[in-house]
């Protein structure tokens, strides 16, 4: 192999990788970004995506990362939706660099943002006020939002380079579908966080059996495949459901006014109130990262039998309206040519 080829890193990989980097988990897992992103590449017509094709092979990782993955592709979809796809995953694949000790791997790990990928709004219930009444909880000005801002800035910029813009084209194909991830918009504080729950990774639940982190739990909501072929069809069957009358634009006519991202990032902390947390009346865990032993993840509660089908209705709602929004930015960025 060339030494300077950069060998394929597998979901598998990552997701190991993770285990040992303390940041905010990913959002939406590959299939729910990968669901994000096709949904909007079914309303660009042929000039747009030839525009969005060509930006796409000046990205600096187009050989280690996006030539790589075609090797990934399933039969039946062409290379230039394919690329598109994927795009959606880069900003994760480049977390599984983050501990690379070699020359290669630590060039390519100095492009991954981890804060960039999330807004910690603060969550306090009402009885717990006056215990952070004298506490700064701003979010971070390195975030989700401020991020959207500055990359929609950059695909627009005279002055911006090639590779620049391809960059900043994966971060918004990716960071739309983080900022309607409802614990992506949040951090919970009380007497128990109070340094707060890091978006619910430090709060763990039971999903039947299986003990796990309230923000992995969410993640994975529209599929939680860690190899691309296997994530194909779940995309597929999310978009046909996703697709249906009851998502489609007219549905959300409300919500496709508010165009400005820190309104997405308010949905979301709402959505996370209500539902993700139930105005913090859900049963869970506290587990700090240096105690998660087995026998300790064993004792979280389980989650109320209630509780599947509302977060699904809600991950997809969220998953729906994110697609609808992500065609409207690229419409204005890359717009349809006069016939």
């Amino acid at each position: 192999m060339n030494r300077h080829v950069i060998p394929r890193t597998s979901w598998g990989f990552l997701v190991a990788m993770l285990a040992f980097v303390p940041v905010q988990a990913l959002a939406w897992s590959g299939p729910g970004h990968m669901t994000v992103v096709k949904l909007a590449w079914d309303g660009l017509d042929r000039g747009q995506r030839d525009a969005i094709s060509q930006a796409l092979r000046q990205h600096p990782h187009w050989k280690e990362f996006f030539l790589e993955r075609r090797k990934d592709k399933p039969d039946g979809i062409a290379e230039d939706e394919w690329d598109f796809l994927v795009a959606s995953t880069w900003a994760d694949w480049l977390r599984g660099y983050t501990q690379s000790q070699t020359p290669e791997g630590k060039a390519i790990a100095k492009y991954h943002r981890g804060k960039q990928h999330y807004i910690n709004k603060p969550f306090v219930l009402p009885a717990d006020e006056d215990l952070f009444k004298d506490k700064k909880l701003e979010p971070d000005r390195e975030n989700v939002v401020n991020a959207l801002k500055a990359y929609v800035n950059q695909l627009k910029s005279e002055n911006a380079t090639a590779p620049q813009k391809a960059l900043a084209l994966c971060w918004l194909l990716h960071l739309v579908g983080d900022i309607h991830q409802p614990l992506h918009a949040v951090a919970f504080y009380s007497k128990e966080y109070e340094r707060g729950d890091e978006g619910g990774n430090l709060w763990w639940v039971k999903d039947g059996e299986r003990p796990v982190r309230l923000h992995a739990y969410w993640d994975g909501l529209l599929g939680s495949e860690l190899d691309y072929r296997k994530s194909y069809p779940r995309v597929k069957t999310n978009v046909e459901l996703l697709t249906r009358p009851e998502f489609q634009r007219e549905k959300f006519p409300e919500e496709l006014k508010r165009t400005d991202f820190d309104q997405w990032a308010d949905e979301s902390l709402a959505l996370a109130r209500s539902v993700a947390y139930r105005e913090g009346k859900l049963p869970g865990l506290r587990i700090a990262r240096d105690q998660e032993t087995e026998e300790r993840k064993a004792e979280a509660p389980a989650l109320p039998e209630d509780y599947a089908p509302s977060a699904r209705r809600a991950a997809e709602q969220r998953i729906a309206l994110a697609g609808h929004r992500l065609l409207d930015q690229l419409g204005n960025l890359f717009p349809k040519k006069s016939p």
